[in-house]
């Protein structure tokens, strides 16, 4: 089964919230596919330049699949994996929700279940290395 099959669902759940615009849907479309680079990096032990460059190789399949941003999913996980060393580093707590998930309007995007069941399909295809 492809990821786009899951793409789909996570659009149609955004639709029912009422997000409809297709624009900010495919920028909604970025938070599962940052969020899988993230757990990816954090269970091979942080963001090091051979997961940076594995990141991008598979980035860059998902794009050859369906457009993507490509770019600022790259940097959206770059900066998250920054973020929460720095909070862990200074404070030893997690960071505000907030600061690391997209809300619009009252739907907080990550917390809809098509988004987590498309997060976790993107991690298992990162490390199957398949598209």
């Amino acid at each position: 089964m492809s990821h786009l099959i899951h793409v789909l669902e996570f659009k149609k759940a955004l639709t029912e919230k009422g997000i409809t615009c297709p624009i900010e849907q495919s920028k909604l479309l970025a938070e599962p596919f940052t969020r899988a680079l993230i757990r990816r990096s954090y269970r091979l032990g942080g963001w090091t330049s051979e997961m940076d460059e594995k990141a991008w190789a598979m980035l860059d399949k998902w794009n050859k699949v369906s457009p993507i941003p490509a770019a600022l999913i790259h940097k959206g996980a770059q900066v998250r994996i920054g973020m929460l060393n720095g909070v862990m580093m200074n404070t030893g707590t997690l960071p505000c929700k907030k600061e690391f998930t997209a809300i619009v309007g009252d739907v907080d995007v990550g917390e809809l279940p098509a988004c987590n069941i498309l997060t976790d399909y993107l991690v298992r295809e990162l490390e199957a290395n398949r598209e």
